[in-house]
């Protein structure tokens, strides 16, 4: 598995840079690198329900009941970085089934609690990365820190490039490890089968 030293060499050898020894070297490219880890680890991570960093909790309802429609709110957890599924007895409603709402940091719903919820969580371990997220996440640190460490559009357009064919290589290569979804069945279906 990729170190932290791995992703960030990865960048800089992209960008044609000199490779760091540690993230903590006093270098240009290290410090740029370092400004834009946290930032750049979270948006990657909140981008796509990356199996890796699905967590499974259950929520205890708040004790004010919210201000609408719905009888109970939730919390959503502080390292939830995006909410992938609320469910009732564990069989999940997918994000599109109007179940719930999300409203300032919280779940608002009729469901009772606890309530079950797979989220995307805050992963910084990188050896608990598989690799092609670690050359993803290098390639958004190169594309994301490229203008400042090299001035160069051509290269910047390179980065961009470059991670994009990396992301869709990545989230294909994740989403082969998802069971195989049951399509929600439709009033129509359902009247079919009577």
């Amino acid at each position: 598995m990729a170190s932290q030293t791995d992703v960030v060499n990865l960048a800089l050898t992209k960008l044609g840079q000199d490779r760091v020894i540690n993230i903590s070297d006093d270098t240009e490219p290290a410090r740029v690198i370092r400004a834009n880890w946290d930032l750049t680890l979270d948006y990657l991570l909140s981008s796509h329900p990356w199996k890796f960093a699905i967590v499974r909790a259950e929520l205890a309802a708040l004790a004010a009941p919210p201000l609408n429609t719905w009888s109970l709110q939730y919390l959503l957890p502080e390292d939830c970085l995006k909410l992938v599924q609320v469910s009732t007895d564990w069989i999940f409603y997918s994000m599109d089934v109007q179940t719930f709402e999300l409203e300032g940091g919280r779940i608002l719903t009729d469901e009772g609690a606890p309530l079950p919820v797979r989220y995307v969580t805050r992963i910084t371990n990188t050896g608990l990365w598989p690799p092609q997220f670690a050359r993803t996440m290098a390639m958004q640190l190169a594309a994301d820190c490229c203008e400042k460490l090299t001035g160069s559009n051509t290269k910047g357009e390179k980065a961009l490039v470059e991670l994009e064919r990396t992301i869709t290589t990545a989230r294909r290569m994740s989403a082969i490890e998802r069971p195989p979804q049951r399509p929600n069945e439709s009033s129509w279906l359902r009247a079919r089968g009577d």
